[in-house]
């Protein structure tokens, strides 16, 4: 197999194949329709053991587990207890209609071994990676331009929203994405493209769905008030792009 191309980000790859067999594509499902305690199966390789398939249900969406080594790295994982072992990664996470759903990626363990917490990335973020990587060689990634921090309860309050959502704009870069909508610090990011956000995780995830030039419609609660901002995303060729880029503070996107 040849490599086509590798996204460090979502710790995705595609490889090219030279064979004359003829292959059988997967069908995709729809992530977005997942529901908690719906059942999937995985499809691996663990432990050498060609071509195993576990059952298990879906545990919890939107996971962030910091197994992504990348400063940019998106992580809103597809938790599941299906057993998830050294070999899995790579392999498919299905439903019962046999669709793809998720691509193994990780687990949370003390042991080395399946305890019960497998992480998958989701098929809607993988086709977008998947489908810039065969047509450019690398993913064509929008930026806001911003690092981002969470609302909880006590930011909620002082803020005057009415419940815990949203994140809040720590900083907002000059001349990029947020910065030319609008957008200030302290401002806090409620939805985005009609997707409710409640974590720094969940933002990037919705972005990274989007290429640079694309306009995203956002939902800003600023001194009280809710209001609707367009927001046209910022590419790594523009010009305040690098200085932003090399800034230490994490949650950038």
């Amino acid at each position: 197999a040849d490599l086509v191309g590798a996204d460090s980000d979502t710790d995705l790859a595609v490889l090219r194949l030279r064979s004359d067999e003829t292959f059988h594509s997967i069908s995709f499902g729809d992530a977005e329709r997942l529901e908690v305690g719906e059942w999937v199966l995985a499809v691996g390789n663990p432990f050498r053991l060609t071509s195993t398939v576990t059952a298990g249900i879906v545990s919890a969406l939107g996971r962030s587990v910091d197994v992504v080594n990348d400063r940019f790295g998106i992580e809103s994982f597809i938790q599941t207890d299906a057993a998830i072992n050294p070999g899995n990664s790579g392999g498919a996470l299905v439903n019962l209609n046999g669709e793809l759903i998720g691509i193994a990626t990780a687990i949370a363990t003390e042991t080395g071994t399946y305890e019960g917490y497998g992480f998958a990335v989701p098929v809607d973020l993988m086709d977008r990676v998947v489908k810039d990587l065969i047509q450019y060689g690398s993913v064509q990634r929008g930026f806001l331009g911003v690092s981002i921090e969470e609302i909880d309860s006590r930011r909620a309050a002082a803020l005057g929203l009415p419940k815990v959502q949203g994140v809040l704009l720590a900083q907002v870069g000059s001349g990029l994405a947020a910065s030319n909508a609008g957008l200030r610090p302290g401002d806090v990011l409620l939805s985005i493209q009609g997707k409710e956000i409640s974590a720094p995780n969940e933002l990037q995830s919705i972005v990274a769905l989007y290429r640079p030039g694309q306009d995203l419609d956002a939902e800003v609660w600023r001194n009280g008030t809710r209001s609707i901002i367009s927001i046209r995303l910022s590419g790594k060729e523009d010009p305040q792009y690098a200085s932003w880029a090399m800034d230490a503070d994490p949650d950038r996107m």
